[in-house]
């Protein structure tokens, strides 16, 4: 199976349900099993992996994590805080131009790390709420904007997308802190769970401009900082993660 191939479901069912029902046919698998579908084959390995993690409530922790790493984002592309060159009407273009489309001082390697990061914790998220993050991302990559020639070059054009991926990600600390505080309706978990999809689907959407607008498929984007990231154990080395041995992925030998 191709990793954009979706899988057949029918027409009538709403992503949240579609979502829920591929989840749940391999939440049940025995530890040493894994599904056929490579996404979903993967989320399954981030979930085992991430079970080292403890203290805070899970689906907070990731979506804490998705605003840290967006910042690292918005950084990778427009330069440090801390650089009196960046986030000003002069200097930010040129900053925008090194960074993103010349990838100077390993910055297109930051720009990946960091929208691989923001994957998996919306895949970390979607596995917190049992919902399959395949059917999330793909649908989310469906949605993207046809990249027009040398988007790479295109800032204007990044911009938006980060600031698309910024509004995405707010619409999913809104309702994970509502649902938290029991208010405005988002203890109903239908009403939860509908509107934090909604948001992790545009996140992979502007996860997906952005990756083709720098030349890389997302799913390669996703794949490899996965990999990587599963290698570090944080019990072994609380500093650092140490390096681990990931389990052995049957789709991709990884």
């Amino acid at each position: 199976m191709s990793i954009s191939d979706p899988l057949v479901v029918p027409r009538s069912k709403s992503l949240l349900d579609t979502a829920t029902e591929i989840f749940s046919s391999y939440a049940r698998l025995a530890e040493g099993e894994l599904p056929q579908d490579p996404i979903s084959n993967l989320q399954v390995r981030l979930s085992r992996w991430g079970t080292q993690f403890s203290g805070i409530d899970g689906e907070v922790a990731c979506v804490l994590g998705q605003g840290e790493e967006i910042g690292e984002l918005v950084e990778a592309v427009a330069g440090k805080l801390e650089d009196p060159g960046s986030f000003s009407m002069e200097g930010s273009g040129d900053k925008w131009y090194e960074n993103a489309s010349k990838g100077q001082v390993g910055a297109l390697e930051h720009i990946f790390d960091a929208i691989g990061d923001i994957l998996i914790y919306s895949c970390q998220l979607a596995s917190n709420l049992q919902l399959d993050f395949s059917t999330i991302l793909r649908e989310g990559e469906g949605l993207k904007q046809k990249a027009a020639k040398n988007t790479s070059e295109d800032l204007a054009e990044l911009g938006w997308a980060l600031l698309g991926l910024t509004a995405a990600t707010g619409r999913i600390q809104h309702a994970t802190l509502k649902n938290k505080q029991k208010l405005r309706g988002y203890d109903n978990e239908l009403k939860y769970k509908t509107e934090v999809l909604d948001g992790m689907v545009q996140i992979a959407r502007f996860c997906t401009q952005i990756s083709e607008q720098l030349n890389e498929k997302v799913f390669t984007v996703f794949f490899q900082v996965s990999e990587r990231v599963m290698r570090r154990d944080w019990k072994k080395n609380s500093l650092t993660g140490g390096e681990g041995t990931p389990e052995v992925n049957p789709v991709s030998g990884g």
